[in-house]
């Protein structure tokens, strides 16, 4: 991780983590499939009526390279 780069996650993690009671996850250099699994697993959490009322929301933080339509994975690019 970049050094500024560190400083935001840091204060994105303390916002929601400390802050709000967030349940805080971090994945660093992922490749496509990892990002993906997760993204895939954490939905099912959200569309579970036994845990909706636990997990009622899901924010995803990105931290990359790329631009409006793609970024990139440790393995390769997204493409949205």
């Amino acid at each position: 991780m970049y050094v500024g780069t560190e400083v935001d996650f840091k204060n994105i993690q303390d916002f929601f983590q400390n802050t709000l009671g967030f349940e805080f996850h971090e994945i660093i250099d992922p490749s496509k499939k990892e990002v993906e699994d997760f993204l895939q697993d954490k939905s099912g959490l959200i569309n579970n009526k036994e845990k909706a009322e636990e997990y009622y929301c899901l924010l995803v933080f990105i931290m990359s390279h790329g631009n409006e339509v793609i970024f990139y994975a440790l393995s390769e690019k997204f493409n949205y």
